[in-house]
C-alpha cells in the first residue's frame, strides 16, 4: 500500500485540472476505448485479487490468465498509439510491462499454490493503473473505490485487540471512520450512472454504509468486542462493491 489516507483526501480536493473517466471530450476518443477495454480486463484482474485471497486455485488461475489475455492485446494495440491523456507519459510503456509482468508472477505463484504471495504481487497491478492515471490528471469510478479501499486498510492494519481499545485508539478509530464515511459518499457521487441504476450496486454500496453504521454505534457503546467484530466486517462488504463494480 504505497499511499497515505491524508494524500488520497488531499488529492480529491486539490487534484489540477483533472480529466474524468466517461467524459474525457467526445465518444469517439482513443482514451475512451481504451477505458472500455482496460474495465473490461479489469474485471478478470478484480475476480483473480478476490479468488487468491479466498485461495481458490483453480479460479485465481482462470481469472489472472484471462486477465493476461486481455492485457496482451491492449498492449499490442496501444504500445506504439496510447491514448491523448497519456501519450506524452514517459512511463507508458514501462508500465505495460510492468503490469504483464506482475501479473505473469502472479500466475507462476498460483500455480505453486503460494496463493497469499499471488495475492500480494496482484496488488501492484492496481498501483500501477492508479499511478498512471494520477500523473496524467485522470480519475475514474476505480480511484475512488481504491480510496476507500487505503483507508479502510490502514484501520485494520493497526491488528487492534480488545485490550488496545483505549480512548487514545478510540479517537484513531472515530477519525478513520470520519475518512471512511467520506470515501463512501464519494464512491456513491462519483458513480456512473449506469451503477446508480443499478439494483446490485445500490445492494451492495448499502452494504458499505451498513458496515459503517456497525461499527460507529459499537464505538459509541464502547464495547470493545463489537468494534473489533465491526472492523473486521469492513473489508466483506467492501468487497462486494470491488469484485463486481470496483
Amino acid at each position: 500500500m504505497k499511499k497515505f489516507v491524508s494524500v488520497v483526501v488531499v488529492t480529491l480536493f486539490f487534484f489540477p485540472a483533472a480529466l474524468w473517466a466517461g467524459n474525457p471530450g467526445g465518444e469517439n476518443n482513443s482514451f475512451l476505448q481504451f477505458q472500455q477495454e482496460v474495465n473490461k480486463a479489469y474485471a478478470s484482474y478484480r475476480m483473480a485479487l478476490f479468488q487468491t485471497n479466498k485461495k481458490n486455485q483453480k479460479k485465481s488461475l482462470e481469472s489472472a490468465v484471462s486477465f493476461q489475455q486481455q492485457w496482451q492485446v491492449i498492449t499490442e494495440k496501444y504500445w506504439e498509439a496510447p491514448p491523448e491523456v497519456y501519450a506524452a507519459d514517459p512511463e507508458w510503456k514501462a508500465t505495460l510491462v510492468k503490469i504483464s509482468d506482475f501479473n505473469a508472477l502472479g500466475i507462476q505463484e498460483i500455480l505453486v499454490e503460494k496463493l497469499s504471495d499471488a495475492h500480494d504481487t496482484l496488488e501492484a497491478i492496481r498501483d500501477e493503473l492508479g499511478d498512471l492515471r494520477q500523473r496524467n490528471q485522470v480519475i475514474t469510478f476505480s480511484d475512488h473505490v481504491n480510496n476507500y479501499h487505503e483507508a479502510m486498510e490502514s484501520l485494520l492494519l493497526l491488528g487492534l485487540r480488545p485490550d488496545d481499545i483505549s480512548d487514545k485508539n478510540l479517537l484513531i478509530i472515530r477519525e478513520e471512520l470520519a475518512v471512511l464515511d467520506y470515501l463512501a459518499e464519494t464512491m456513491v457521487q462519483k458513480a456512473p450512472a449506469e451503477y446508480l441504476g443499478n439494483e446490485e450496486f445500490k445492494q451492495v454500496i448499502n452494504g458499505v454504509f451498513s458496515s459503517l453504521h456497525n461499527l460507529r454505534q459499537a464505538v459509541n457503546e464502547n464495547s470493545p468486542d463489537d468494534i473489533l467484530q465491526s472492523i473486521k466486517k469492513l473489508k466483506p462488504a467492501y468487497a462486494k462493491v470491488f469484485i463486481k463494480f470496483g
